[in-house]
């Protein structure tokens, strides 16, 4: 996804070129492609839900 509907050069840092991407991850958080700043929190929702299912799976419904 690309905001502009132009063709870009692709940047290079010595001799390697870097392409283009609709997101990009720091600190954790992904920073998408927008014309606003926008977040996406669905990878770090999709994995807080992995771990609890993990952990609810092993404890189960007997747990005092």
């Amino acid at each position: 996804m690309v905001r502009d509907k132009n063709d870009f050069a692709c940047v290079t840092v010595s001799g390697s070129a870097i392409t283009w991407a609709s997101s990009a991850r720091y600190l954790g958080i992904y920073l998408e492609v927008s014309a606003k700043f926008k977040c996406s929190f669905a990878t770090n929702k999709a994995k807080l839900f992995k771990a609890f299912n993990s952990i609810f799976g092993k404890v189960g419904r007997n747990a005092s």
